[in-house]
């Protein structure tokens, strides 16, 4: 089991100390929590591979997603034309270039779906985007930038037949 797990990035490491069956304990309760969130996204993940979209749309749910506030959302929701900065055209551009040309942007599950959609915003932050530092990547995937876009990406996603309309 330790060799298999030396090079194992995603696990956890218990001492035998006074604390190890509190941090057990925890630990217990978060491979549950774990395991019922993904009981619960399985279904609207899936929901989401079997939905096409169309370039334009997910051009536009890119745009939603990735709106630097607010306003600029509602704008961009409401149909309303808005002058992007420079840097906001280029982010926008780098999420479409990572959405039509990644390995993982081609698979069936990923090429022309909602789910790709979703996927193009998440790739973006955890594959393209240089944050100068891996704990500032680890900081805005989890609480920052990163996260709140993706929130924005898989809210839209989820709501995909309102997002048409």
């Amino acid at each position: 089991l330790t060799a298999a797990l030396r090079n194992c990035s995603n696990s956890v490491t218990i001492r035998h100390t006074a604390s190890a069956a509190e941090q057990l304990t925890q630990a217990w309760r978060i491979m549950g929590i774990c395991n019922e969130m993904g009981k619960n996204l399985a279904p609207i993940f899936q929901r989401m591979a079997r939905t096409r979209i169309s370039d334009e749309a997910t051009r536009r749910l890119i745009t939603m997603a990735m709106a630097p506030n607010d306003i600029t959302f509602k704008a961009i929701q409401q149909g309303k034309p808005v002058e992007f900065s420079s840097q906001f055209k280029a982010v926008i551009d780098n999420v479409w270039q990572y959405s039509q040309t990644s390995e993982t942007q081609l698979m069936p599950s990923t090429a022309g779906t909602v789910f790709g959609a979703y996927n193009a915003v998440t790739g973006y932050f955890q594959n393209v985007k240089n944050f100068g530092s891996d704990d500032a990547k680890l900081t805005s995937i989890l609480f920052g930038t990163g996260a709140e876009r993706s929130q924005r990406a898989f809210e839209l996603c989820k709501n995909f037949d309102e997002f048409l309309s």
